[in-house]
C-alpha cells in the first residue's frame, strides 16, 4: 500500500523521485505500467526505484490494466477522474467484482457516464467537483484516490467521510502527499 502511494506521488511530481527500499510486486508493477502511459519513466536498480515524470495526465482516451490489484485500480481511478477524456480500466474478472460503489455514486451525482463489465470499467468523462461526501466507503482506497485527485487539481477541496474505515491508510496517503 505504501509503495503504490509513493509511486503515484512520484508520478505527480514534476521531476525525478527516488523510492528506496523498493521490492517490486505484481501489483506495484501494474501501477508502474499505468504511469508509463502518461509518459513517466522508471528504472529499478537493486532495491531502488527511480521515477521521472512531468506530473501531467494526457487528455486523450487511454486503456489501463490493473491486473488483479484493487489498490492500483482504486487509487488510479480516483486520480484519473481528473482526465477530461475516456479512461478504460481492465482487470481480472475477480477484481472487477470488488466493490466500487463509492466512485460510481460520485459519477451518478455528477451525471458522469460509466460502464462496468466483467473485465473492465469505462469512465467517459471527468469529475468536476472538489467537495466530496462518502458514506461508509468499503475501503479507504476510495478516500485516498480522491485525495490524489484533489492534489492533482491543486485548488483545494474537501472530503467528508461518514463512518470512516481504515484511517491509517488515509493518513498514509496524506503523509505521502
Amino acid at each position: 500500500s505504501y509503495l503504490h502511494r509513493a509511486i503515484i506521488c512520484a508520478f505527480l511530481a514534476n521531476g525525478t523521485s527516488t523510492i528506496r527500499p523498493f521490492y517490486p510486486s505484481e501489483d506495484c508493477l501494474a501501477t508502474l505500467a499505468m504511469i508509463q502511459t502518461f509518459q513517466a519513466s522508471y528504472i529499478i536498480e537493486g532495491d531502488t526505484l527511480t521515477i521521472t515524470s512531468t506530473g501531467k495526465l494526457k487528455d486523450q482516451p487511454v486503456t489501463l490494466d490493473a491486473k488483479e490489484s484493487a489498490t492500483t485500480l482504486r487509487l488510479m481511478m480516483g486520480l484519473l477522474f481528473a482526465k477530461k477524456t475516456q479512461t478504460t480500466f481492465l482487470g481480472h474478472s475477480t477484481l472487477m467484482r470488488r466493490p466500487m460503489e463509492a466512485y460510481f455514486n460520485l459519477c451518478k451525482q455528477e451525471n458522469v457516464a460509466y460502464e462496468q463489465w466483467h473485465d473492465s470499467i469505462v469512465i467517459h468523462q471527468n469529475l468536476t467537483q472538489t467537495h466530496f461526501v462518502l458514506t461508509s466507503p468499503k475501503s479507504s482506497q476510495f478516500v485516498s484516490g480522491l485525495l490524489l485527485y484533489l492534489a492533482y487539481h491543486n485548488q483545494g477541496g474537501s472530503i467528508e467521510v461518514i463512518n470512516e474505515t481504515s484511517s491509517g491508510y488515509i493518513q498514509m496517503t496524506i503523509h505521502m502527499l
